[in-house]
């Protein structure tokens, strides 16, 4: 989304159901929020908020929210500070997915928002950025290791190697190829 690498996961309501295979898809999407970065929450502006929304609004936490006000080119049954009222923090942009009003707002506002952990350097708060940055940090050692008992560059290079994808995996972004340019640019390594 603007250049940000960007993965959405649509996900089914949370609404309380007897049905099995409901239930089961609306705990997948507890899990997927669970591990979400960012909320994109898309509200259909041109009817009432609905229980679902409410809870959906209530269980953010500190989850950063952009909420989509769909249907924006239809009259409003209600507006943003009734959002605020609900979600104080969420950010709220209206849209219309039929004519396009609006999505490259959407998609702007996605980007910063998915870019800022990176640029506010915050901590890592998601199990899986840990660890992977657990990961990325032990194939470093193991680098520094292999430099330390005197073994070829190509030996540390392949740990390096490791240790960017690990990065990669927290940042989504794959830049190992311009840091393993330079380092056989600067070294003469694999040769």
């Amino acid at each position: 989304v603007n250049g940000m690498p960007v993965r959405l996961t649509d996900t089914a309501g949370l609404r309380h159901s007897t049905d099995a295979a409901e239930a089961q898809g609306v705990a997948r999407a507890r899990a997927a929020l669970e591990r979400a970065d960012v909320w994109l929450l898309v509200l259909d502006a041109s009817q009432p908020l609905t229980e679902e929304d409410k809870t959906l609004l209530a269980a953010r936490r500190q989850t950063p929210c952009l909420a989509a006000l769909n249907k924006c080119d239809l009259p409003a049954a209600w507006g943003v500070e009734r959002l605020h009222g609900l979600a104080p923090d969420a950010q709220a942009l209206p849209i219309s997915a039929r004519t396009g009003e609006g999505l490259p707002a959407l998609r702007t506002a996605l980007a910063a928002l998915a870019a800022a952990p990176a640029a506010q350097a915050a901590p890592l708060t998601q199990a899986r950025h840990i660890r992977a940055a657990h990961a990325a940090a032990d194939a470093l050692v193991e680098a520094a290791d292999a430099l330390g008992a005197g073994l070829s560059l190509d030996a540390a290079a392949v740990d390096l190697h490791r240790a960017l994808a690990f990065l990669g995996a927290i940042t989504g972004e794959n830049l190992e190829e311009e840091v393993l340019d330079a380092i056989f640019a600067t070294f003469c390594v694999g040769k």
